[in-house]
């Protein structure tokens, strides 16, 4: 079932929407809600007081400048781009009807990540293969988000490198994955990012929204994305120890923990 946070934020509800559009999810208004979502969310970096008509806008702010955040009456993610984040900014950001606070891991304190209260968290980490953590330890994070970026890209286009590494994540967290666009992007790609399981894109607010918006409604579903939502945990052998061997049905192992992890 979706976890309590992640029922309660108006950004989360967006991207679970497009990770269930054009699949059949019980109850009927939630069948009507993922049916009228776009397979991916796009949301436009700027001024959230300027954002009517947006799906969800990202705001690059301070720690001391969290209150100045004018959100309107669309979901913000707030981008921190200096100072830590614990656990009274967040309860500050919750004040501010502050959605999604943006933090690199560095910026983040023990209780920042831990606190139960206040508004939740997306982490922001590099798609660099040699870069990332253990997948394992990344799903394990009690965070809601991951946004993911390139870092220093060496041509002006997203290449098969990023889309591995990007890959890497979305199929190996339980969290939401959205993809930070950069000059190398294009709204052509957004069809292969959702087919890696990416459910949401920030692009720059000079962009074309237009024809990012445009490509958005003509992608669709080709694998299911079920994210977020999933509080089954499966267990670890200790530390040193092989994993126990299952003797019934060796072929069919990997197809089940594939469904434990996936299933909502």
């Amino acid at each position: 079932m979706d976890k309590p946070q992640a029922a309660a934020n108006r950004v989360t509800r967006l991207l679970r929407d497009a990770a269930r559009s054009g699949t059949e999810p019980m109850g009927f208004a939630n069948r009507a809600s993922a049916a009228a979502a776009p397979a991916i969310v796009i949301i436009e970096s700027g001024r959230a007081g300027d954002s009517a008509g947006r799906a969800a806008i990202a705001v690059s702010l301070g720690t001391d400048t969290i209150e100045a955040a004018d959100r309107g009456a669309t979901p913000v993610i707030a981008r921190i781009i200096s100072g830590l984040v614990d656990a009274a900014v967040r309860e500050r950001a919750a004040r501010a009807d502050i959605d999604l606070l943006a933090v690199e891991l560095g910026a983040v304190t023990f209780d920042g990540l831990s606190s139960t209260g206040g508004t939740s968290i997306a982490v922001v980490v590099d798609a660099t293969p040699d870069a990332l953590p253990p997948s394992r330890a990344l799903g394990e994070l009690p965070v809601e988000v991951f946004l993911v970026r390139r870092r220093s890209p060496s041509v002006n286009r997203w290449t098969g490198s990023d889309l591995l590494a990007m890959r890497q994540i979305a199929d190996t967290v339980r969290q939401w994955v959205v993809a930070i666009a950069d000059a190398g992007s294009r709204p052509a790609d957004l069809q292969t990012l959702r087919d890696a399981g990416i459910v949401g894109v920030i692009v720059d607010a000079g962009a074309d929204i237009a024809a990012w918006q445009s490509a958005a409604a003509g992608v669709r579903v080709r694998r299911p994305t079920a994210r977020g939502d999933s509080s089954a945990i499966l267990p670890r052998a200790p530390s040193g120890q092989a994993a126990p061997a299952d003797d019934d049905d060796d072929d069919g192992d990997d197809d089940d923990q594939a469904s434990n992890r996936t299933d909502a």
